[in-house]
């Protein structure tokens, strides 16, 4: 009997084992959903040739020599931000063109890759160094007086924007999250690519902006959108782009009456779409998409910079249309 004692237990051995193969625990992982685009893709109309009112910088500029610049803005008094982010620095111009600064220093080390600007509600600038991890404050006279602090985790952070509170929020693509900095650059939360109603809200955000009427502007890099939320994280609206690298990613501006510019970096082109419109008017900028416009701002007098990191220059346009 001996030899059948052995065979039972031979079979209880093997039922297990291919019990065990046989359950969820081993099995192989369901593959994710990609997230797909919720508007058609772009191909931006011809439209105008910009004509520059003025050119700051360029790789050939014996005054001003730029390398990669990501970002350019408007300060108090006329005054011109240029992230120079190849040259690890930001440069300051007067309202005449003139240089009359610039700023090589963090808190505590040089400044490595300045990749966004925006200004704080008191005037103050601040800068997106995305190699550092870190956002600085700086001064009327270009000293550094705050930065966030290593807790907050930024990676290789892309976008900066201030919203309407004063609250800093700061577009990271490495940790797919937006994160939201209070005035005196405290981290106060993170928004996760995963909405309220547990819908994904993003996918590698790289570029952020603000409205006047408090909502939120995200590139959704990989999907090739520019989305608009609401303050709760609810999607409002969405305009196609098409899809570049967070290294180049497309850049926002919503305007007061509801419109936004968005440039267009694969095709060299800015565009202008106005309330409600799913179709932009379309501006060539100089150099085609050589010039690869990144950065741009716009004052209260309307007049506009584009920042073209292949042409290593900012140039100041009006627009028509707006």
């Amino acid at each position: 009997m001996s030899w059948l004692v052995a065979v039972a237990l031979i079979a209880v051995v093997v039922y297990s084992v291919a019990s065990v193969r046989s359950s969820g625990s081993s099995s192989p992982p369901v593959p994710q959903a990609t997230r797909v685009p919720t508007v058609p893709p772009l191909v931006a109309p011809p439209g105008p040739l910009l004509v520059p009112s003025a050119t700051f910088g360029g790789s050939g500029s014996a005054a001003l020599r730029l390398s990669q610049p990501q970002d350019a803005l408007f300060g108090a008094d006329g005054r011109i931000y240029i992230a120079d982010t190849g040259n690890h620095r930001v440069v300051i111009l007067n309202a005449k063109g003139k240089q009359t600064g610039v700023i090589t220093q963090g808190t505590n080390a040089p400044l490595q890759a300045p990749f966004g600007l925006a200004l704080a509600q008191n005037g103050d600038l601040l800068v997106l160094d995305s190699d550092a991890g870190a956002v600085f404050e700086y001064d009327a006279q270009g000293n550094a007086v705050g930065s966030t602090d290593a807790s907050s985790s930024l990676a290789h952070a892309r976008g900066i924007a201030v919203d309407p509170f004063g609250r800093v929020l700061v577009a990271d693509p490495a940790s797919e999250a937006v994160y939201t900095f209070s005035s005196s650059l405290q981290l106060t939360g993170i928004q996760q690519n995963i909405g309220p109603n547990g819908a994904e809200l993003f996918d590698q955000p790289s570029t952020i902006a603000t409205s006047p009427t408090h909502s939120i502007i995200v590139d959704d890099s990989q999907v090739g959108q520019i989305d608009l939320y609401s303050p709760a994280w609810q999607l409002l609206q969405s305009w196609a782009v098409p899809t570049p690298d967070t290294l180049h990613s497309p850049h926002v501006v919503a305007l007061a009456d509801g419109n936004v510019l968005i440039t267009d970096p694969a095709d060299g082109k800015l565009l202008l779409f106005k309330a409600g419109a799913a179709q932009p008017l379309a501006y060539s900028v100089p150099g085609g998409a050589a010039a690869v416009p990144l950065g741009v701002a716009i004052d209260s007098h309307g007049n506009v910079l584009l920042t073209c990191n292949g042409l290593n220059d900012v140039i100041e346009v009006q627009l028509s249309g707006l």
